[in-house]
Parts: C-alpha cells; sequence; structure tokens
C-alpha cells in the first residue's frame, strides 16, 4: 500500500532562501541544475536532464489530475528538486539505478493512463539512501560516529554552580553580557555551563531588543565568537548546538549585530550541525532559524550573504526539508 507522509509546504521564506543563496541567479525550479549548466557551457548531465524531465511530467500530471494527486506528486516533486542541486553541484555523482526505477514506475501510473486511489502506489522511502547520503557527506570523517556516541559527561559541583548562575543571569546592560561572556569563557569546557549560558544568552538579547535597548552592539563580537566557539568545541552535544544557533538568532536579529554574527563563522556552524544532527528536528529548526535570520538581515548583494552562499546552506536546508517532510518547523 502506498506510504503517505505529509502535505506539501509553500513556505515564502523558504523559497526566498533558495533564490538569493543560489549560487547563480537562476531561481525555481532546476535552479542549482541550471547554475551548474552554465559553469560547463550550458551542458547538463543526463541524470540532470532525466531529473527534470520527471519533474515536467509530475507537473502535467497534476495540472489533469484529480484533487488527491496533487499532495503526493508535489512531495515527489520536492524530492526530485533536491536530487537536480546534489547532482549540479556533485555532492552525487550518478542517481542509484533502484532509485530511477522507482521513480520511473511512481510516474507511469499517471503517463498516458489513469490509476484509481485505491490502486496508486507510493513509497516514499525510496528517496532516504541520497537524502541521508548527501546531506552527511561533507562533515569531517569520524564526526558520524562522534554524534553518535556522544554522551555528556556528567558536571562537577562548580559547573553546577555556574550553570546554575548562567540561567538566573539577568544583567542585559553592555557590561552584563560582557560578565556573562567571560562566564562561558571561564567554563568552555562544560557542555551544561555552556548549554545554560547560551540559552540564557538568547533570551537576554530577545528582551533588550523588545524592550528597545541598545546593549548588545557593543558586545556582539566577543558574544557571536562565544557562541560559534562552543559549536565547534561540542560538536556532537545537540544541546549545545540548538542553544547557541538560538542565541546567534537572537544576536543576528538585534541592530547592527548580524556582522559580527556572520564574521564569526556562524553560517558554517549551523550548516554543519544541521548535516550531522539532521534527524534531530529541533536542531533543525534551530539551525534554519539562524540561517534565515541572517538572510532576513542581510543584503542580497552583501559580503555576508555571498559568504553564506559559498557555505552551501540551501543545499543543506533542502536536505533538513526533505529528511522532515512534515515539519512546518522548518518554514519560515
Amino acid at each position: 500500500s502506498a506510504r503517505i507522509v505529509g502535505e506539501p509546504r509553500t513556505g515564502r521564506g523558504v523559497a526566498e532562501l533558495r533564490a538569493d543563496m543560489a549560487p547563480k541567479k537562476a531561481a525555481g525550479r532546476g535552479a542549482a541544475a541550471g547554475a551548474k549548466a552554465k559553469e560547463t557551457g550550458g551542458k547538463k548531465s543526463t541524470d540532470i536532464l532525466w531529473t527534470e524531465a520527471q519533474m515536467q511530467k509530475l507537473d502535467a500530471q497534476r495540472a489533469k489530475g484529480p484533487e488527491w494527486l496533487q499532495e503526493p506528486h508535489s512531495w515527489h516533486e520536492k524530492q526530485l528538486d533536491f536530487l537536480a542541486s546534489i547532482l549540479a553541484d556533485a555532492s552525487l555523482a550518478e542517481i542509484p539505478q533502484q532509485l530511477r526505477e522507482d521513480v520511473e514506475f511512481y510516474v507511469s501510473q499517471f503517463d498516458g493512463q489513469e490509476t484509481s486511489q485505491d490502486d496508486f502506489y507510493e513509497d516514499r522511502s525510496i528517496f532516504d539512501e541520497i537524502i541521508h547520503g548527501s546531506s552527511t557527506q561533507e562533515v569531517a570523517a569520524g564526526d558520524d560516529a562522534a554524534v553518535a556516541s556522544y554522551v555528556r559527561p556528567a558536571a562537577s559541583a562548580a559547573e553546577a554552580a555556574a550553570a546554575e548562575e548562567l540561567r538566573n543571569w539577568s544583567d542585559a546592560s553592555a557590561r552584563g553580557f560582557a560578565g556573562l561572556q567571560r562566564a562561558l569563557t571561564a567554563h568552555d569546557a562544560s557542555a551544561e555551563v555552556q548549554q545554560a549560558g547560551l540559552t540564557r544568552l538568547g533570551a537576554l538579547v530577545a528582551e533588550v531588543v523588545g524592550g528597545g535597548g541598545d546593549g548588545v552592539a557593543v558586545a556582539a563580537p566577543q558574544l557571536a565568537e562565544a557562541s560559534v566557539a562552543a559549536m565547534r568545541r561540542f560538536f556532537a552535544d545537540a544541546g549545545v548546538q540548538k542553544a547557541a544557533c538560538a542565541a546567534l538568532r537572537a544576536l543576528a536579529k538585534a541592530p547592527g549585530c548580524v556582522k559580527a554574527v556572520c564574521a564569526a563563522g556562524a553560517a558554517e556552524a549551523a550548516g554543519k550541525a544541521m548535516k550531522a544532527h539532521l534527524g534531530d528536528v529541533e536542531l533543525c529548526r534551530a539551525a534554519a532559524g539562524l540561517m534565515y535570520a541572517m538572510v532576513q538581515e542581510t543584503d542580497v548583494a552583501s559580503p555576508e550573504r555571498m559568504h553564506m552562499r559559498s557555505a552551501g546552506l540551501d543545499v543543506v536546508l533542502r536536505g533538513a526539508r526533505a529528511r522532515h517532510p512534515t515539519d512546518h518547523g522548518l518554514d519560515w
């Protein structure tokens, strides 16, 4: 029987991010493939041409097909669009033969014929291999194993006390933010302290910005660097990654602070965290929120936006949305 997984998404933020961060100006379906074709003298690989042909067939079938066909065809078009993007940037060398056959069978059900809803067959697991493989292949060797086997060490009494102090931190002045940053640095070997401090940092920044305060900008470079440093140091710790992404997102949204966030390496850190923790939907949401905040706060032609494009965040986000197709928390 068919295996149905959720409805398609049309979030405006996702479309804007894909268009803004594409390596070339091509936008919409096949944008990455179009960019790659320009780089290679206008020629597309046979695999990309095949993928685009399947998407065109699904488009035509949706236009003439019954209402119940819209959702599954839209889902498959999304996966094929992602497939085209990873073929275009060479993340995937070629389409596995089994996937090709499975897609062609799926498309054939309405290719010159009509299939009833009861007889319609859909298996969404056919894309699992390319989605999971392409989304993690750029993670350094050994990182996958480190994430899978990671167990956070128990905090010492001193670390537990420092974490509790940071959870209750209330000084949101420029001096207070500097003190919070020093506390994070003083306990940079403790995941519990880092998560507690970064969680509180994100909340304090949001409070200051919401209240019209301006004490964040002065300390923003040091706070952003401390947040990214924690992500690098505790790469396998999902709790630290989520808290850091939330803190960096709050900083990116604070007036005059997004450049400091980008300069600290937040784009690369968020992309790497999402790839390595792809199965953690909450972490994917946090990383996506940071990415979208940086896009929203920068101009299309700015050095910061160019840097984000070079980090390949559009492909990372495609992978996350393909892995969690029913989660609307990834739509912005």
